[in-house]
């Protein structure tokens, strides 16, 4: 059987709005409450700028296999550019000046 935790619906009424050491907007957010202290979660509910809602939610399963990144991994050695260094002096103009009238 799987195991349940306790998780708080919260979204603010009053637009951008901070309770409990915890920044609210008018986006639903989710809090399990394990992660919160009593003091936290009584100042939540007691603030009535606040749409507090709870649910229970079966626990993620905890996999002891390590999950495999599916990301090959990058070689570190730095990729040769093929493109041939460039001359940082100006290129001379081959084309005879104009004399000036």
């Amino acid at each position: 059987m799987a195991s349940k935790i306790k998780i708080l619906i919260v979204r603010s009424l009053a637009g951008g709005f901070r309770r409990a050491g915890i920044a609210f907007t008018n986006e639903a957010k989710r809090l399990e409450a394990d992660a919160l202290s009593e003091e936290q979660i009584k100042a939540i509910h007691a603030e009535p700028n606040l749409a507090v809602q709870e649910v229970e939610e079966d626990a993620p399963a905890k996999d002891s296999t390590p999950a495999k990144d599916s990301t090959p991994a990058k070689d570190s050695t730095p990729a040769k550019d093929s493109t041939p260094a460039k001359d940082s002096t100006p290129a001379k103009d081959s084309t005879p000046a104009k004399a000036a009238k």
